[in-house]
């Protein structure tokens, strides 16, 4: 390795959007760190144990060098497209986006920290199935100065909750609820509102379903369908909530009579969402590869679930 540069290797696993754990190296030791939402939790050998709760910076921010992987959007809305192209990380086809630091971001800036600030540009390498970012680079100059990047990549695996829970007497006191994986027939017994559904189903795959902790301290569901949509294949994720969704920051939405669409560019993939409410419930479509007529088609579907 030339003089100056250093390698360190990192280990990340993530539930949800609540739910993570890293563990990098620091000198000759490993430093873990749990993130429950707003809750983080980091020991290591010389370290001892600690934790702390979110503030003013988010939570992710204490993973260490595999942060920024978990703040792809957050990291598109800091940057300019320069242009884009294709990539292989990990064994996986990838997007290749180049981006220049935008010149009306925050004034924080902090995933640009993260990332590796003073780059003059960004080059984010994105999955093409999956949509999760798997690399970043700062360049300035010309070079790399900076680059987090996966070398070994796996999804839909089958995850104990005890990863994502701090060591020892802590474990018990502050240990959120793991993402519960369940069926589409169990739903019903488990939440305080209706669950709808598109009629018909959009796959002829059974989804995936999880139940979920949501931000007023009950539960969510997020059902995920295996879709294809002009040759091309990817997700329909349906979020269904008691409460209407916080807004983002970023979120610009356009009225379509009883649904309310976003259209919005992060990372190189159009994100896509549909927002309705149904029976009761607040209903969120949302997939890159469906149009967003077929979303409002969909939302407008959305029918109780039927008893088994």
């Amino acid at each position: 390795m030339p003089l100056g540069e250093r390698e360190g290797l990192f280990r990340l696993w993530r539930a949800g959007e609540v739910l993570a754990r890293s563990e990098f190296e620091i000198g000759r030791e490993t430093v873990t760190v749990v993130v429950q939402g707003p809750r983080w939790w980091r020991w290591s050998p010389s370290l001892g144990a600690s934790s702390g709760a979110a503030s003013t910076r988010p939570a992710r921010v204490m993973l260490g060098p595999a942060a920024v992987l978990l703040a792809a959007g957050e990291l598109a809305s800091e940057l300019e497209l320069v242009d884009a192209g294709r990539s292989e990380v990990a064994g996986r086809a990838a997007f290749l986006v180049r981006g220049r630091p935008a010149a009306t971001g925050s004034r924080r800036r902090t995933v640009l920290r993260e990332a590796g600030l003073g780059a003059e540009v960004y080059e984010l390498r994105v999955d093409a199935e999956r949509g999760v970012l798997l690399g970043v680079s700062s360049i300035a100059a010309g070079r790399p100065f900076q680059v987090v990047e996966a070398t070994a990549v796996r999804f839909d695996d089958e995850l104990s909750p005890t990863v994502f829970s701090p060591p020892g007497e802590q474990q018990a006191r502050f240990a959120a609820p793991a993402p519960r994986q369940v069926s589409l027939d169990e739903l019903p017994a488990n939440l305080p509102f209706t669950v709808v559904v598109p009629a018909p189903s959009p796959s002829p795959f059974d989804p995936h379903v999880a139940l979920l902790p949501d931000e007023q301290g009950g539960s969510r569901v997020l059902i995920t369908y295996a879709v294809s949509s002009g040759g091309r294949r990817g997700q329909l994720r349906l979020q269904l909530t008691a409460h209407e969704p916080a807004p983002g920051r970023a979120d610009r939405w356009q009225a379509a009579e009883d649904v309310i669409t976003s259209e919005q560019q992060v990372h190189g993939i159009v994100r896509r969402r549909a927002r309705t409410f149904r029976a009761g419930t607040f209903a969120e479509l949302e997939s890159s590869v469906l149009d967003l007529g077929q979303l409002v088609e969909l939302a407008r579907s959305l029918v109780p679930l039927a008893p088994a």
